[in-house]
């Protein structure tokens, strides 16, 4: 059975779609209390691994910053940067701060097979999510970008290129279609669509 890493896994929306579409689906999310939720919703299937961690290229442990309004869970993160973007009222209006574990998408590899998909939603942490894994994979990536910190997109197809990727297929918001003839060479300059502040950047 093919592997998805859910990176970022919320409360398991992607994982259950992935495991409609007959995926195995190691699902990794950080903050504890989501993480008992995703633990609830998919005991005792034995085709979802949990894992209670933040995927970072920093070892050890690492800050975790959730804001107190409980509704906008899903904007916790564990980069500061974020707080200044368009969640900034949400961080101003306070937060919590914890230390989390970390693991490398190297590690998750090593320990739970190689993957046909790696899905990252991390709020901010892109980054260093994608340079914890430092050699190439025959997998489709895809991770989030937002208009406002979108250098740190181009630094992520950067590192992808430097591993050996190639290709890369930009999708506007949740709601567009990845177009399976808009793939173009990541040597292309990408510019993102001025109209829509955030999406997801697929690469192969």
């Amino acid at each position: 059975m093919n592997i998805v890493y859910d990176i970022g896994a919320n409360l398991g929306n992607f994982t259950q779609k992935f495991l409609d579409e007959g995926y195995k689906v190691v699902s990794v999310e950080p903050n504890p209390d989501i993480f008992k939720k995703l633990q609830d919703r998919f005991k005792g299937n034995e085709n979802v691994t949990l894992i209670n961690r933040a995927v970072s290229s920093d070892a050890g442990e690492i800050e975790f910053y959730i804001p107190n309004n409980d509704r906008k869970h899903e904007v916790s993160t564990c980069n500061k940067e974020w707080f200044e973007g368009r969640f900034k009222s949400v961080f101003d209006s306070g937060y919590i701060t914890i230390k989390v574990g970390s693991i490398t998408i190297d590690e998750l590899i090593e320990e739970h097979g190689e993957p046909t998909r790696i899905k990252i939603d991390v709020e901010g942490h892109e980054v260093s999510a994608i340079r914890s894994m430092t050699k190439k994979h025959e997998c489709v990536i895809s991770f989030e970008w937002t208009t406002e910190y979108f250098e740190n997109c181009l630094t992520v197809l950067k590192h992808l290129k430097e591993l050996g990727f190639s290709e890369y297929n930009i999708m506007y918001s949740d709601k567009g279609q990845l177009k399976e003839n808009e793939w173009v060479s990541i040597e292309t300059q990408c510019n993102q669509q001025k109209t829509t502040d955030w999406g997801d950047m697929f690469v192969r």
